[in-house]
């Protein structure tokens, strides 16, 4: 429907143009270009060297737990689980410190397998494995050769550290420290453990 008043003559004389209606303008037509969808961007993920793979391995992530100890809580993390340094951690709790929460088993059978290891080297120098001599050098640790009680801490030493490493194993089990990501030590522990026993009866046979 037309506007029904008639355009006002400018100031110059000339008529003034009036817009278009809004229903007549159009947007111009999109270019091919414009409307044609780009394809997705492949996105390059490099692969993971072996020794990447070896290190998310759980064999990996259960023997090495933390990465390098830069920062403090990564020392006290690191010394904390490793087998050998968790003996003197550098920040425990106070209830970690008592006797009666790991009972000194692990530090007992280490101090047990020391006085085997002296005494058992001591002993070597009187002792002669063979069916003709063995039982008589046991007759003669005790009765001649100097510091003869040596053998008898050698033999109540064999036999506490069978008693510790036990206790120490059960410990472990009840308290659920086998769980990862300890279950490197737990496999270590058994190793021993199997160690101890095979040791202590080949020492029941010596004699």
């Amino acid at each position: 429907m037309a506007d029904p008043t008639p355009p006002q003559p400018a100031p110059g004389g000339a008529p003034k143009p009036t817009p278009p209606p809004a229903a007549a303008v159009t947007k111009a037509p999109l270019k091919k270009d414009e409307t044609r969808i780009a394809p997705p961007q492949k996105v390059y993920v490099p692969r993971p060297g072996m020794m990447d793979q070896v290190r998310d391995s759980q064999i990996w992530r259960s023997i090495f737990r933390h990465g390098y100890p830069n920062t403090v809580r990564n020392r006290s993390l690191t010394v904390l689980s490793n087998v050998f340094l968790h003996l003197h951690p550098v920040n425990v709790r106070t209830s970690g410190l008592r006797l009666s929460f790991t009972w000194c088993m692990g530090g007992l059978t280490f101090f047990l397998f020391l006085v085997e290891t002296i005494t058992g080297v001591l002993l070597m120098f009187y002792y002669r494995p063979t069916g003709e001599y063995a039982y008589r050098d046991i007759i003669a640790l005790g009765e001649h050769v100097p510091m003869g009680i040596m053998r008898e801490i050698h033999r109540w030493a064999a036999h506490a550290m069978v008693i510790t490493v036990w206790l120490h194993m059960f410990r472990v089990f009840m308290t659920g420290s086998y769980k990862p990501p300890r279950e490197f030590n737990w496999n270590v522990g058994v190793i021993l453990l199997v160690l101890t026993l095979l040791l202590s009866f080949t020492g029941y046979l010596l004699p």
